[in-house]
């Protein structure tokens, strides 16, 4: 039995405490997740609940399940049926009804072996009542017994009842529950520890949260232990140590998305320390790391409010808002940096071109087809980009002319990789108008052409 208890509680260390991380992290109300459910204990159906009830839990439909214990509730307010109507609420994110079946309730304590605690606990976490989730978690931590069947709520409930301890400003209680979980081994201690470092950066103890990162080293992923370094420091005053210690977590980064966000708690730290110089470098590093990563975008927006900026800044933080997709601000910054007058003429029109699937993405079509009309006429590679864009900037406004440009860049460049998917558009254009024999021929250009497209 011990062997099989110490298996469990490994086994929900290493699966279940990384999914509540991730749980944790989403915005909004939080549904119980399928995994609290399954671990809950499972009882017979109490009397007068139908087998259908059962099925839709087992099933993960907990919102008709709900639907259909109100009523029974209602009727018979029985601890059973009220505790299998929470866990049903529970999964869809019926917090407040959750709260409604069980605040206040005398048998929480002997019933359903206190799994009611949990779910209570559960609904004054997600009602901001972090104080009361922490008592209502040691109540069933209390209420529970240590066999194997509950093992893995257990961890959850631990872990949850240490964050609302640190969340709600009691810390030394927080970082004692921590220190416990931290027991059940696998790869819970170090989750543990490091989201004990994030609920303690706001209060800017530095000392611990720089134990607990380094405790978790190798282990957690290094941008969020880069972030709790550099908050706990820049809360304390110290913004260039937060800077130094958080770019220590680079040689950790596994990838580029890694790099980028360990050198984006840097910046921030070096924001906050006033060393603008430190802070550009750090951005630009973070955008060169993984253009097309949230941290690179964010990034972007800081380097771009600092103002002062140079060419080489605008068209990287240009080409980060592109592959975000955010055309709009992409367009403004490829035009400052053409405005500049910088660069080779090849080097400006693949700028330009930039700019014309900018506007595109922007939905500005008129402005997206000023700028790519005049490249559409360059030889290729660019030149059959530019008319492809250009084509799909005019079929939004007049299809005619759209049509008729993607038949033209057929014809010029008959082998570019753009053709076939130009004279689709053009016979979806032509069939849109009514023009079903134009249509046909167009598809039939495309299998007689490109047969392997």
């Amino acid at each position: 039995m011990t062997r099989r208890r110490t298996l469990a509680a490994v086994l929900v260390a290493v699966v279940l405490v990384p999914l509540l991380v991730w749980a944790l992290a989403r915005p909004g109300a939080h549904p119980a997740t399928r995994a609290e459910a399954r671990t809950a204990p499972a009882a017979r159906l109490p009397d007068g609940v139908p087998p259908e009830v059962g099925t839709l839990l087992e099933q993960g439909r907990n919102w008709r399940a709900a639907q259909l214990l109100r009523p029974i509730v209602r009727a018979n307010p029985d601890p059973d049926v009220a505790l299998l109507a929470a866990r049903a609420e529970a999964g869809w994110g019926g917090w407040k009804e959750v709260r409604a079946l069980l605040e206040g309730r005398p048998w929480l304590d002997r019933a359903g072996s206190g799994i009611g605690w949990y779910w209570l606990a559960r609904a004054r976490e997600e009602a901001g009542d972090r104080a009361g989730a922490a008592d209502a978690y040691g109540r069933y931590l209390g209420a529970t017994p240590h066999d194997t069947a509950s093992t893995g709520l257990r961890v959850v409930a631990e872990l949850r009842q240490a964050l609302a301890l640190l969340r709600a400003g009691r810390a030394a209680e927080g970082a004692a529950a921590l220190d416990h979980l931290r027991t059940h081994g696998g790869g819970g201690g170090a989750w543990a520890a490091l989201l004990a470092a994030e609920a303690l950066a706001p209060q800017g103890d530095t000392a611990r949260v720089r134990r607990l990162v380094e405790s978790a080293a190798g282990s957690v992923p290094p941008t969020r232990a880069a972030a709790a370094l550099a908050d706990a420091y820049v809360k304390a005053g110290d913004g260039r140590t937060g800077r130094s210690l958080a770019l220590a977590q680079a040689q950790r980064a596994v990838n580029g998305e890694e790099r980028a966000g360990v050198l984006l708690a840097g910046a921030r730290a070096a924001l906050a320390a006033g060393d603008a110089a430190a802070a550009r470098g750090d951005l630009r590093g973070a955008m060169a790391a993984a253009p097309a990563s949230v941290a690179a975008e964010e990034a972007a927006g800081r380097m771009e409010g600092m103002g002062g900026l140079s060419p080489e800044e605008r068209l990287a933080i240009a080409d980060v808002f592109s592959r975000r997709g955010l055309g709009a601000r992409a367009a403004a910054e490829y035009r400052a940096w053409l405005a500049a007058g910088g660069g080779s003429p090849a080097q400006r029109a693949d700028v330009g071109l930039a700019l014309g699937r900018a506007l595109f993405a922007a939905g500005r079509y008129g402005d997206a087809a000023a700028v790519l009309a005049p490249l559409a006429d360059d030889p290729a590679p660019l030149g059959p980009k530019a008319a492809f864009y250009l084509g799909r900037a005019r079929i939004r406004g007049a299809p005619g002319s759209g049509r008729a440009t993607f038949v033209a860049l057929a014809d010029r460049y008959p082998n570019a990789s753009e053709v076939p998917d130009a004279l689709f558009l053009a016979g979806d254009a032509a069939d849109d108008a009514g023009d079903r024999a134009g249509a046909d021929a167009l598809y039939r250009r495309v299998v007689a052409r490109y047969p392997s497209n």
